[in-house]
């Protein structure tokens, strides 16, 4: 049985989203980013590309998200302290817009898949 590459590829953006949820366990707020991170790896392991409508829309979702999430004033991304929560919120809307690109190129993944199909017969 031959993989494709185009599942290899999905599955490893599947397993760097899932590192990003685990490494969400330590966080105050664990499960609302073990969620997110974790939906969009599933979802890209998973389905055709006839769900590709609802992944546009998830990743579009996630654009809005990081957008409303990010801070008005950005301090980078560095080591926080309690007087710069704008770190974290920056950390949080990147990590929204690296979910919402894997997102994207699942798609764009899928699509492939379903046109060599077309094309094999």
């Amino acid at each position: 049985m031959k993989v494709s590459k185009t599942k290899i590829l999905r599955f490893v953006l599947s397993t760097i989203l899932l590192v990003f949820a685990g490494l969400q366990l330590n966080d105050p707020d664990p499960w609302r980013w073990v969620l997110l991170y974790g939906l969009v790896a599933v979802l890209g392991m998973v389905g055709s590309a006839s769900q590709n409508s609802g992944r546009v829309l998830i990743s579009v979702v996630y654009l809005c998200v990081a957008w409303w999430r990010f801070p008005s004033s950005y301090h980078g991304i560095g080591e926080m302290n309690e007087f710069t929560p704008e770190i974290e919120q920056a950390r949080e809307a990147i990590g929204l817009l690296i979910a919402s690109g894997i997102n994207g190129i699942n798609v764009w993944l899928f699509s492939v898949e379903k046109s060599s199909h077309v094309d094999r017969g």
